[in-house]
């Protein structure tokens, strides 16, 4: 399930939070994977011309079952067309 609000508080400026959770079927056969997760992933939108955006985040696991947790930071280079 995923989840995203935002909010615009500049013409420019876009600002997200998503939560996304993966859970699996638990019906993996020999070495699947068996896990699941729950993420938050705030982040903010750029936009740098009428054309353009850049999007900066970070992905924080704040929760699972059979893996480690961690956090992702990512970039992300937005156009229209």
């Amino acid at each position: 399930a995923d989840a995203l609000v935002g909010a615009e508080p500049a013409k420019n400026i876009l600002l997200l939070i998503e939560a996304l959770s993966s859970t699996s079927m638990r019906n993996e056969a020999g070495d699947g994977a068996d896990y699941d997760v729950v993420k938050l992933q705030p982040s903010a939108v750029w936009r740098f011309s009428r054309r353009f955006s850049l999007q900066a985040g970070v992905t924080h696991e704040i929760g699972g079952r059979n893996l480690v947790l961690g956090d992702t930071y990512f970039l992300s280079f937005w156009t229209t067309f």
